[in-house]
């Protein structure tokens, strides 16, 4: 699950990728295959990425062995490819032949032939990986694992490799890392497979993402993370060097999105690991360790001086999971407030999915990817960055809220000087659109979304031409359209109050009227605008908030939901323990997606969906209950509407019991209202001020209760 994700994730970033099929050396000491079933193991794995790739890029070149697959086991330093050993053939039996043409016959359907010493496709006794890659692999495993010397010796000196006899009274694992990489050499094969399939260092993108020309010298650094130093009193940039050298004592100018700084780099190290190798200067391609800048945020962009308001800082890395549980923490003793403010400063520095911020409640809230990643968090704050005592509240998530319908009659609003109006009504976008809106799937060129919205998501013409914004980001899953026929709007006027209403819209999206939860899925239309002609009275203090309250009243009346997220949770197990996984997930709201046998083992593979406010415990359990023979990993999926009405009067909550179905979407939004100090029903009466829309909203099902 996650290599597919990962993979997903690079192909979205348009990314070269390399294949690295690592622990091959489970197959001959943990899964005891035969060297024939371990080459349909390999095929099958490079079979399964290569369906990944034609589902998402079909027009990539896909993974093959002859060009972008390299075999490794980062535990015993072997790493090799088809190229490579052919090379160490031609270098044991002269040049009698190609490397490079011998390389072609090592993957496939291609066998060789003893007698006539030439290879064919008429099948016989072992494949040519086999026979000339797998078997040397598990002769050079076998021996040094079992310790047998004499068979070992024999073996290596039949490639010329000799050691002297005292290491052969070394530990079996720590000869075995000796002698793999004596056999498959110290990883240039690596190298050759990176710098053939990555662009050149000096080829990057920099040109286009700076005014005017570039000079050589020009300093450009992208740094993408902070890391802390093993004393955790200090902070390094990692960055990649771009553009020019940065050295030692290089004044450097850091841009932080709008803002600039300016530092002197005081050392500059190379991140090996646990060390870090201390240089003078870096040039383009290099990774490096920078120390001497400040900055709060986890990325930045450094150039020199010249470059200074030219260049266009490089953006945050994306990722392809999201933060969605949250723990509220205080201190035990208040007035160590300051000292764990600045531990969750640094915190923030080391985890860059981490996010902090205070609740209008005075809560402060940690959100993180999951329980394992927080615990991570707390143990840094609570051991490194700080020493003091700090209270949790019990974890729980963030919601989003969305609509399931079309809001039942067009509402309005009136400016508070009744000089303008807006008309609006919401309904639900596609869960595909904003899918893609959130990954920066669509283009920023106005003609290109026309079409784009055209001709994939069946907009009609005049919709995809007039989409006003996304919300509450530029990436936001909600969209403002404007819908009002042509022959009935003044573009003038309208173009003047067009970004009040698109912050009024962003507003809204940002904070629903349910529980003050951003929204999702939610396409909002403007029907009708009368905007008055003195530019005085549509100034944006007018028209900014009257936007706002016709966005939360055209949603109360199209049947508002709740979102939660849902984890997709990979569990392995045996085949006695699958009746238990079902039961286990039944009971906390999860169902299996899939079932499936891992090849080439005991164990199988089960696809679940579990939401996130019923995961926490989830793995213990699951481990107890199986005495451990299943193990899970997981990761965010998508975010699905919570079943019931929020807004049903008649469902009864009862205390210290089990809600069911029907009843969690109301359960939620009377906790959630209660925790963040809101009363716990919606004033609904402050969105319908007018007579007439009041009347009408209170014949509305839902809303009927709340007049």
């Amino acid at each position: 699950m996650n290599t597919e994700k990962l993979l997903i994730h690079a192909l979205d970033q348009c990314l070269p990728v390399v294949l690295v099929l690592n622990k091959i050396d489970r197959l001959p000491l943990e899964l005891r295959l035969p060297p024939k079933d371990a080459y349909f193991k390999i095929k099958y794995t490079i079979d399964q990425l290569n369906e990944v790739l034609n589902r998402h890029a079909p027009e990539l070149p896909k993974f093959s062995p002859f060009s972008n697959i390299v075999f490794a086991s980062g535990l015993y330093g072997i790493v090799f490819t088809v190229q490579s050993m052919a090379e160490m053939y031609a270098r044991l039996y002269g040049s009698t032949f190609e490397a490079s043409e011998f390389a072609k016959k090592l993957w496939g359907d291609l066998y060789f032939n003893q007698a006539t010493r030439k290879f064919t496709t008429q099948p016989s006794e072992k494949r040519s990986f086999v026979e000339f890659i797998l078997e040397p692999l598990y002769k050079l495993v076998g021996y040094t694992i079992s310790e047998e010397k004499e068979q070992l010796e024999k073996f290596l000196a039949s490639v010329g490799i000799y050691f002297k006899k005292h290491l052969y009274t070394v530990n079996s694992k720590t000869f075995l890392k000796i002698v793999s990489r004596s056999f498959f050499g110290k990883g240039e094969c690596l190298r050759d497979v990176i710098i053939n399939s990555f662009p050149s260092p000096n080829h990057s993108q920099l040109p286009s993402r700076v005014i005017g020309e570039v000079p050589e010298s020009s300093l450009v650094v992208q740094v993408s993370k902070q890391v802390c130093s093993s004393d955790c009193s200090k902070f390094y940039l990692s960055g990649l060097v771009v553009s020019g050298k940065l050295s030692k004592g290089d004044r450097v100018v850091c841009i932080e999105g709008e803002h600039t700084s300016r530092g002197t780099v005081s050392g500059l190290y190379i991140d090996n690991s646990r060390y870090k190798i201390p240089i003078e200067e870096a040039g383009p391609g290099c990774w490096v360790l920078i120390e001497g800048i400040e900055t709060s945020f986890n990325y930045c962009t450094l150039v020199s001086e010249d470059l200074l308001g030219r260049v266009q800082p490089f953006e945050p890395l994306k990722f392809n999971t999201a933060s969605i549980v949250k723990l509220a923490l205080e201190p035990y003793n208040p007035s160590d407030l300051p000292q764990m403010l600045e531990g969750l400063s640094k915190c923030c520095k080391s985890y860059p999915l981490l996010k902090f911020y205070v609740e209008e409640s005075g809560e402060h809230i940690l959100l993180g990817t999951g329980e394992l990643y927080l615990d991570c968090v707390l143990h840094d704050l609570r051991n490194l960055f700080t020493s003091i005592e700090i209270k949790l509240s019990d974890p729980f998530v963030p919601f989003c809220e969305t609509v399931v319908d079309t809001s039942s009659f067009k509402c309005f609003a009136d400016t508070p000087n009744q000089s303008n109006r807006i008309a609006i009504i919401s309904e639900p976008l596609e869960a595909n659109i904003a899918v893609d809106i959130e990954k920066e799937r669509i283009p920023k060129d106005p003609s290109s979304v026309t079409k784009l919205f055209q001709e994939k998501y069946s907009w009609d013409i005049l919709a995809a031409q007039n989409i006003w914004a996304f919300g509450p980001e530029t990436n936001g899953p909600n969209v403002l359209v404007n819908d009002i026929l042509p022959m009935e709007r003044n573009e003038d006027l309208l173009g003047e109050v067009n970004p009040f209403i698109v912050q009024g819209f962003k507003w809204a999206c940002s904070e629903g009227p349910l529980i003050e939860e951003p929204l999702r899925c939610v396409k909002f239309r403007m029907l009708e605008a009368s905007i008055s002609q003195d530019p005085l009275l549509r100034a944006g203090g007018q028209i900014i908030p009257t936007a706002r309250k016709v966005c939360y009243s055209s949603l109360l009346l199209a049947s508002p939901r709740l979102m939660e997220p849902y984890f997709i949770t990979e569990i392995q197990c045996t085949q006695d323990c699958i009746p238990t996984i079902y039961t286990l997930l039944q009971r906390r709201r999860g169902h299996v997606n899939s079932e499936s046998p891992v090849r080439g083992s005991p164990l199988f593979t089960l696809s679940a969906s579990l939401p996130v406010v019923d995961s926490f415990g989830f793995e213990t359990d699951l481990r107890t209950l199986t005495s451990g023979m299943a193990f899970c990993t997981s990761d965010f999926d998508e975010w699905v509407v919570v079943p019931g009405d929020p807004l049903d009067k008649t469902i009864k909550i009862a205390p210290l019991e089990p809600s069911p179905a029907p009843h969690l979407a109301r359960e939620f939004m009377l906790k959630t209202r209660r925790r963040k100090g809101l009363t716990e029903e919606i004033t609904v009466s402050k969105y319908f001020e007018d007579p007439f829309m009041k009347e009408m909203a209170m014949q509305d099902q839902d809303l009927a209760d709340y007049f």
